[in-house]
């Protein structure tokens, strides 16, 4: 019984045995890679901690460098220029006042129409721009005389009924009046937008 005993408890030891060896050979611890092996690390006093916060904070020291300034340059003052000397003013001639013929203008021919709203001023100056034309007044002195000539203009610029309607009391200046309106027919026509059939037109013819 003992030797039963024995033989069992050595089997099992060897069986022990053979397991703690087999697991020293497999297995290996491996290492984290990464990480140091060993760390050194320094004990430090909390007192030392403490005084490191308490300490203020320290100032930012400004630079003692001076930035270069440039130097401005004056420039000269404008120098003011002496106004230039006014010319001296001249006399003035005395001049005798002129006489009445002197001042008035040379009359000029004029024209008006029977129709009270006529909106075409360009027509009248065209029409009274022809008839200047053909006007030659006698070689003699015509000073101060005027003639009123009066005729009618139909839509096609016919001229009709031209006749003295006030004499300018010499015969060859009412005659080369009306010789001026004849040699001017036929006159432009009325304008498109006139209304009026015939135009009555007092001309006056004046002497120079």
């Amino acid at each position: 019984m003992k030797r039963a005993f024995t033989f069992a408890l050595s089997g099992h030891l060897v069986i022990l045995l053979a397991i703690w060896l087999s697991g020293q050979t497999f297995y290996k611890p491996t290492r984290i890679q990464g990480y140091p092996t060993k760390i050194n690390a320094r004990v430090v006093d909390k007192t030392q901690i403490q005084q490191l916060r308490q300490r203020p904070p320290q100032k930012q020291q400004k630079s003692t460098v001076k930035p270069e300034i440039k130097k401005q340059t004056k420039k000269p003052a404008p120098v003011a220029k002496k106004p230039a000397a006014k010319p001296a003013p001249k006399k003035q001639e005395k001049t005798s006042p002129p006489t009445p013929a002197q001042t008035s203008a040379p009359a000029a021919n004029t024209l008006s129409v029977d129709a009270q709203d006529f909106p075409f001023p360009e027509y009248l100056l065209l029409m009274q721009y022809r008839v200047e034309r053909q006007w030659n007044p006698p070689r003699v002195n015509l000073a101060g005389k005027s003639a009123l000539i009066f005729f009618r203009l139909s839509r096609s610029g016919k001229v009709a009924e031209a006749k003295i309607e006030r004499s300018s009391g010499n015969f060859s200046f009412d005659q080369a009046a009306l010789r001026a309106v004849y040699s001017a027919d036929p006159l432009p026509p009325l304008p498109d937008q006139a209304s009026m059939e015939t135009l009555g037109v007092h001309f006056e013819f004046v002497g120079n």
